[in-house]
């Protein structure tokens, strides 16, 4: 291995891993078989920099952890759950995670019901402090929710629609500060139960 790549790799590795394996879920549930390697010989002869070789680890983690998503068991749609306005990275990925893992939430997107009202709950329990009257939820490029209030029946129609889609996007403004994060998650229906009620048999 070569030790200017393997120098650049450890912290570069972690980060990424930090911003993509470690920001997605399918249940909430891990495995003790979950383990990330990055190996490099040196042989090209070429140098690389953790600015240089970061952003192509967060790349290709992210293409492997949308694959694990999309791959979980019974899933028919990936998410992407932004949080966004609150005071730190740490806060906003704390919500984003409790969204994520929501099963109400998760069961919402499976029947592509746009339950805004499960979201904004959801983002209540994480345990960081936000005014809901402030919130603001988009799903793809459509307000739902402004100032904590439904914007209408037409909005949701139009985000229902999005929810039939493979891949979409559901952000959470929940105020005015820097903290931003993303999550990963699938919607979870009956496929998910089927093959875990049978795991073994």
């Amino acid at each position: 291995m070569s030790r200017r790549v393997a120098g650049a790799n450890g912290g570069a590795r972690v980060r990424a891993c930090d911003a993509t394996f470690n920001a997605c879920q399918v249940d909430g549930d891990t495995s003790t078989n979950d383990t990330v390697l990055a190996f490099a010989s040196g042989d090209s002869g070429v140098s690389v920099t953790a600015s240089e070789l970061e952003p192509a680890f967060v790349s290709v983690c992210d293409a492997i952890a949308r694959s694990m998503i999309a791959d979980g068991e019974g899933a028919t749609h990936v998410a992407e759950i932004w949080v966004s306005g609150l005071a730190t990275e740490d806060a906003a990925r704390q919500v984003a995670r409790t969204v994520a893992t929501s099963l109400l939430v998760k069961t919402a997107l499976f029947g592509r019901d746009m339950n805004w009202g499960r979201l904004l709950a959801a983002a209540g329990r994480a345990g960081v402090p936000f005014d809901p009257e402030r919130a603001v939820i988009r799903v793809g490029d459509v307000e739902i929710v402004r100032d904590g209030l439904a914007v209408g029946l037409e909005a949701e129609q139009r985000a229902t629609q999005i929810l039939g889609e493979p891949t979409y996007r559901i952000e959470l403004v929940l105020g005015t500060g820097p903290g931003r994060a993303r999550y990963l998650t699938s919607d979870l229906g009956h496929g998910y139960v089927d093959v875990n009620a049978g795991y073994r048999s």
